[in-house]
């Protein structure tokens, strides 16, 4: 496993970071900055001996960039979790029952509000390819409020072998496609799965389908044909969570 050294921005993001079990390194804060967030951050760095700078508010764009960083940055290291990880995870027994993986997503803001919604729906981790894929980033932990600090996030390069180990593992592999013969509502979703999220265009890719058991559609009623990846997340993701939480037999 290696690290990756971020500087990160906003205040849910900083406040997350900080109650997760990620390092630190500093924060610099606005000195005017107010309100029940920045108090719950000075309160988790000052637990977490966590260096806390203040500044103008103006200065932070100094590390941030120009963007709307709401009087907060911090920098902290980020693991990066490759091949070898994905191996050593998938060795320990049923310690991940839900799995998401994302086939190429390359919106930083799409897979910032994908990692939101998995937590939200109670993913373990989420793997996707290297290439093709936007990197975790500021921009990803923004808009996934913090999700990204808590959910371990596998890149690896050997993607296709990577889904290959993760069935032999035990994993049942689940491609959503539109316009598939089974739909997410008259498919029984296993236990120990992971659902497979394709590109913003093109979808899931065949070759990726052909590595998956089971391929799925979300019926559509309306007049445009398609929801955006990260909805069409949520819907799949809540269908599993129901079949597999609130049925009472499986």
């Amino acid at each position: 496993m290696k690290t990756l050294e971020l500087v990160i921005y906003g205040r849910q993001p900083v406040f997350e970071a900080l109650r997760s079990p990620l390092r630190v390194e500093k924060i610099w804060l606005a000195a005017d900055s107010e309100g029940a967030v920045i108090h719950h951050i000075r309160t988790k760095a000052g637990q977490n001996s966590v260096p806390l700078v203040e500044i103008r508010k103006d200065d932070i764009q100094r590390f941030t960039g120009a963007v709307v960083h709401q009087g907060v940055a911090a920098q902290l290291l980020l693991p990066v979790l490759g091949d070898d990880d994905l191996a050593q995870q998938l060795k320990q027994p049923q310690e991940v029952e839900r799995w998401l993986i994302l086939d190429q997503i390359q919106d930083p803001q799409n897979l910032g509000a994908m990692l939101r919604v998995a937590d939200i729906f109670g993913v373990s981790a989420v793997v996707m390819p290297i290439k093709g894929s936007a990197a975790p980033s500021a921009t990803v932990a923004k808009t996934s409020a913090g999700a990204l600090f808590h959910i371990p996030v596998f890149q690896i390069n050997a993607f296709a072998d990577g889904l290959e180990l993760m069935h032999r593992s035990g994993v049942t592999l689940i491609a959503t496609q539109a316009g598939a013969a089974s739909n997410i509502y008259n498919y029984s979703f296993p236990k120990r799965s992971a659902i497979v999220i394709g590109n913003e265009g093109a979808g899931v890719r065949k070759n990726i389908q052909y590595k998956c058991q089971a391929v799925v559609s979300i019926p559509q009623y309306g007049k445009v044909n398609s929801l955006n990846a990260s909805a069409a997340t949520a819907v799949v993701l809540a269908e599993v969570i129901r079949q597999t939480r609130f049925t009472k037999e499986r």
